[in-house]
């Protein structure tokens, strides 16, 4: 681990950038990338030895910028990646394109990349495949930022169509993007917004998943020794949706981390907390399974209007405020897909090394 670390630092160094505070570094070492290092360039292992580096040159065949070190018997790739910083409402990603099938990346990888002080930052990690469902024009992979798959993100569905279509990966309108277990449509329409079939939402309790006996509008939930009562839905993902008089008062991390981890749901659940304000207008804050409390989520704001329709509380139509902006959600009902529309914004754009 340290020895990983400690090469990290080494090889993000600026490559072809003369002068400045690593010159001293780069003359030492004889150069890096276009010129072998020397034999005096030497690295602190984490038994306090040093040891010297053979050579670091570009890996043959990369696609992605890989250099190849080897220190005497130890051989390391570093790759170069080539990364877009996308927001919807604030729920913000950083966005990937696999250039071929062996683009995989450790949990602590994913972790590094969204740690908003020393890597890039983000809520979720996106990564853009082929994809192997015929029904679809591309397939998108999804990480919370503590490095855990997630099968599904409403906003981040939307950035991603938009990054797809930015990118000239795909062309066509919709895009049919597959995630773990369905294939979505996004559009991009004339104001600039994304609009997108998040699918319909599933009550049973078994597909949550869930541990009740049957499907209910409403369960009461026992945690810390209090009740809560919750509605519960899965988008591809579970939420838990709790109605709130007053959100801003909600004691979202507290609570939300709680039901997260209750034993109701053995693999976790998303925990909404609505505040209705009219019948076509709702507020709303979400605590993230494997992230905490985002600005955003689309998701979320699918599963509270969700549960909001099923128990009668809102129209068929209704907007969602989240902390971070606000999207425009449609549902008409049992087997019908469920509508969200939102912006989704570019925020910057560079290159990463692992």
């Amino acid at each position: 681990m340290h020895l990983a670390v400690l090469i990290r630092v080494f090889v993000r160094l600026p490559v072809d950038r003369p002068g400045g505070d690593h010159e001293h570094l780069r003359q030492r070492c004889g150069g890096y990338r276009r010129a072998p290092l020397s034999a005096d360039c030497r690295l602190m292992a984490a038994d306090g030895k040093m040891n010297h580096f053979t050579s670091l040159t570009p890996s043959p065949g990369s696609r992605r910028g890989a250099l190849h070190l080897e220190a005497g018997p130890v051989t390391l790739s570093v790759m170069r990646l080539q990364f877009e910083k996308m927001q919807g409402i604030g729920n913000d990603f950083v966005v990937l394109e696999a250039s071929d099938a062996s683009l995989s990346l450790t949990p602590e990888q994913i972790r590094w990349i969204a740690d908003r002080r020393f890597g890039v930052g983000c809520d979720q990690l996106l990564i853009a495949d082929a994809p192997v469902n015929d029904g679809a024009h591309v397939a998108m992979r999804i990480f919370n930022a503590d490095g855990s798959p997630a099968k599904q993100c409403g906003n981040g569905v939307r950035c991603f169509a938009q990054f797809v279509r930015d990118h000239g990966i795909v062309d066509a309108d919709p895009v049919r993007i597959a995630t773990e277990d369905r294939v979505m449509e996004a559009s991009i329409l004339a104001d600039g917004e994304v609009r997108a079939d998040m699918g319909a939402p599933v009550f049973e309790p078994a597909a949550i998943p869930m541990l009740a006996a049957e499907r209910a509008s409403s369960y009461v939930l026992r945690v810390a020794g209090k009740e809560f009562t919750i509605g519960a839905v899965s988008m591809g993902n579970p939420h838990a949706v709790l109605v709130a008089d007053d959100i801003e008062a909600a004691p979202v991390s507290a609570v939300g981390q709680l039901i997260q981890g209750h034993e109701w749901f053995p693999k976790g659940v998303n925990v909404g907390f609505m505040q209705v304000i009219s019948r076509d207008h709702v507020r709303l804050r979400v605590y993230e399974r494997g992230v905490g409390e985002t600005l955003a989520c689309g998701s979320g704001a699918c599963a509270a209007a969700a549960v909001g329709i099923d128990r009668g509380l809102i129209d068929k139509r209704v907007r969602v405020d989240l902390r971070g902006g606000s999207l425009a959600i449609e549902w008409h009902g049992e087997s019908a897909p469920m509508w969200m529309t939102g912006p989704a914004a570019r925020v910057f754009g560079g290159e990463i090394e692992l």
